[in-house]
């Protein structure tokens, strides 16, 4: 079963290009994690589910490197 639903893949294109100007963390019950991207723009995009995990910091590389950084069984499934 993916993790991603076909909403993320569908949306994934109009990320590209967007500045990041604020970045809003929720949690509750009902979805349990919801972070939000804010956009310069005035626009935002919102994930959902939980729990949703992330790194503690900012890595060094391009995306190459992020292509490459996969353990199997991972696979692309976006890449825009």
């Amino acid at each position: 079963m993916a993790f991603f639903n076909a909403e993320v893949a569908k949306c994934a294109p109009q990320l590209i290009g967007k500045r990041i100007a604020h970045i809003v963390l929720k949690a509750g019950t009902s979805p349990k994690s919801q972070p939000f991207l804010v956009f310069d723009d005035g626009t935002y995009y919102e994930f959902f589910g939980g729990p949703i995990y992330g790194a503690s910091a900012v890595d060094q590389g391009s995306i190459e490197n992020v292509r490459r950084y996969l353990t199997p069984p991972q696979e692309i499934v976006v890449d825009v």
